[in-house]
């Protein structure tokens, strides 16, 4: 048996929290980065036997568009699997039974889930720190619970709560473009790392907004902290979200009731 840690996370909260979830196993682990432009993900081959943790944010209620044909990429051939949607303390809204939908039908078999809790990658002031040490105490014992469970061949599929047809994104407005600012020494660091190109390698100051995501990857690994969003929008949505982020949401997880 092998275990995959197959994730698209742009400021590492959803990493961690994949991470997380692979704690009780003590076998070998193949780390996947889905939006790796240079992985070949028609290549990798499951086995019924094998596990899969399949972790994404959610962006505006649902699984990011651009992960979608990565997902859709993969063939599960039964292997079993913990779907995760990681969310910045607002909601999760559909993103975690389209996830798990899509997972079914790629082929792989979902048989425990979660919505997890991330510092929200946009408005770093909502869910600040976590994964903290609660939730990483949270996520161990599911993962516990996982280990468990799985060993049964007979386990079911899990139930997830959402909506079909999926509710239509909604959150922040796809205004929040990171330019570079002054101090930027064209290092293009950010230009390798942007997954979907955004960032023009001749002049990494800018950025194409017809293809950014504000996934604020290129503020996350700017080596001098000179790339950024426009405080103005950053502010405003602050104050739009804040009745609905201020309170620490909880995380919740899903596992056949016998376990």
């Amino acid at each position: 048996m092998a275990l995959y840690k197959l994730f698209f996370s742009p400021t590492g909260g959803t990493h961690r929290v994949a991470d997380l979830l692979c704690g009780a196993w003590d076998c070998p682990k193949i780390e996947v980065d889905l939006s790796d432009p240079e992985q070949d993900l028609s290549a990798l081959c499951f086995r019924p036997e094998d596990l899969c943790v399949v972790a994404v944010p959610s962006f505006e209620g649902r699984v990011p568009p651009v992960a979608l044909p990565w997902l859709k990429a993969l063939r599960g051939n039964g292997a079993r699997t913990i779907a995760a949607a990681v969310f910045g303390n607002r909601a999760y809204d559909d993103t975690l039974v389209e996830l798990t939908d899509l997972l079914r039908r790629q082929g792989f078999r979902c048989c425990a889930a979660t919505a997890a809790v991330a510092q929200h990658s946009v408005l770093s002031a909502y869910g600040a720190g976590r994964p903290d040490a609660q939730d990483a105490a949270e996520l161990a014992a599911f993962s516990s619970r996982c280990r468990e469970a799985f060993q049964s061949p007979a386990l079911p599929e899990v139930s997830v709560p959402g909506n079909h047809p999926y509710r239509a994104p909604g959150g922040l407005p796809g205004l929040i473009h990171p330019v570079g600012g002054q101090g930027c020494t064209a290092c293009g660091l950010c230009v390798r790392s942007c997954p979907v190109g955004a960032i023009p390698a001749t002049r990494p100051q800018q950025v194409d907004r017809s293809r950014c995501i504000a996934c604020m990857r290129c503020v996350c690994v700017c080596p001098l902290h000179v790339r950024h969003a426009n405080g103005a929008l950053l502010a405003i949505g602050t104050l739009l979200l804040k009745k609905k982020c201020k309170e620490r949401k909880e995380n919740e997880f899903f596992l056949s009731e016998s376990f």
